[in-house]
């Protein structure tokens, strides 16, 4: 099941609900099963008047076989495959019909975030990159983090995946070890000033290995989870990076 990759496709439509051509945005969603902040996006990115591809991850929607996920020891490998398949899915992506093959960008929330931030940095594919409630030093984050960060460590325990062990295995998928490859004129990084998942710390050290200006690292008044107020901005923001002239596009 994993081997065959999944992609909703939200297709941006004009007023009279007809299909058209658009700029396209690969979103990559977050930990939680029902990929809900994921489908938001896309939805939402939708209405921007783009193509919002949502890939599911290893494991996640269709991809998920007799209903099971990942056991710990096994995390680590599915980020890795989560890694190439989102670097993979933009050329599936400019190769439909209706996307602007010259204008593909990438979103991803979260866990989702990483793993943007780390596919992104491997040759530059994508226009714009949008990492949302992420950062660096993700050893640090499963070991300290609060929550979502707390049951990746509880997996990876059970799996004797700690202290050395762990940050070995996780040195494989470190955003920073790739991030100063990201352009730092086309990426931005949203962080939650009182995130405890994620903390702050972690986020900064994304943004300075990436050379991020700091209006490229936007910092939200809110956590992990509470700054889901700020979508319609974030949705906004997005939308006038990468086409700074809106579109009339249908309603839901």
């Amino acid at each position: 099941a994993n081997d065959v990759v999944t992609m909703e496709w939200y297709m941006a439509r004009n007023k009279a609900k007809v299909p058209i051509d658009a700029p396209a945005i690969v979103v990559v969603h977050e930990s939680g099963s029902g990929m809900t902040a994921g489908r938001m996006f896309a939805g939402g990115l939708r209405m921007q008047g783009f193509h919002a591809f949502m890939i599911q991850l290893p494991y996640y929607g269709e991809r998920r076989a007799n209903g099971k996920r990942p056991s710990g020891e096994n995390l680590v490998p599915v980020i890795r495959q989560a890694v190439a398949d989102v670097r993979r899915a933009r050329d599936a992506v400019a190769a439909l019909p209706l996307v602007d093959k010259e204008n593909i960008s990438l979103q991803g929330t979260s866990l989702g975030g990483f793993v943007t931030a780390t596919a992104a940095s491997l040759d530059r594919g994508y226009n714009h990159v949008f990492i949302m409630l992420a950062g660096g030093d993700l050893c640090g984050v499963i070991q300290n983090g609060q929550k979502d960060a707390a049951k990746f460590r509880e997996e990876l325990t059970k799996a004797g995946l700690t202290g050395e062990k762990l940050k070995s295995a996780v040195a494989t998928i470190e955003p920073t070890r790739i991030a100063h490859r990201l352009d730092p004129a086309t990426t931005w990084l949203y962080s939650a000033q009182f995130d405890t998942v994620v903390p702050p710390a972690n986020s900064y050290l994304l943004a300075k290995t990436a050379n991020l200006e700091p209006s490229h690292h936007i910092e939200m008044l809110a956590n992990h989870y509470t700054g889901i107020i700020y979508v319609p901005y974030l949705l906004t923001h997005m939308q006038q990076q990468i086409s700074p002239v809106a579109v009339d596009v249908a309603s839901e």
